[in-house]
């Protein structure tokens, strides 16, 4: 029996940028601050799945990052 936690899991969506579209985005080194920005990503297309694009994403993750 899988947890909760793992049901909600695989229904998220995922965004469509990953970790390295992020440091390239933001001009960062990896490290914890890029699983954050994913965090963040991840909340927001679940939130609104309409804006998983990659011009929105960077929109977003650079408002974000401010």
């Amino acid at each position: 029996v899988e947890s909760a936690q793992a049901e909600k899991e695989k229904k998220q969506i995922r965004p469509v940028l990953g970790g390295q579209d992020i440091m390239n985005a933001l001009k960062m080194d990896p490290g914890p601050k890029v699983g954050i920005a994913l965090a963040f990503l991840t909340d927001h297309v679940n939130a609104h799945p309409e804006s998983n694009t990659r011009a929105e994403l960077i929109s977003r993750l650079k408002e974000w990052a401010e």
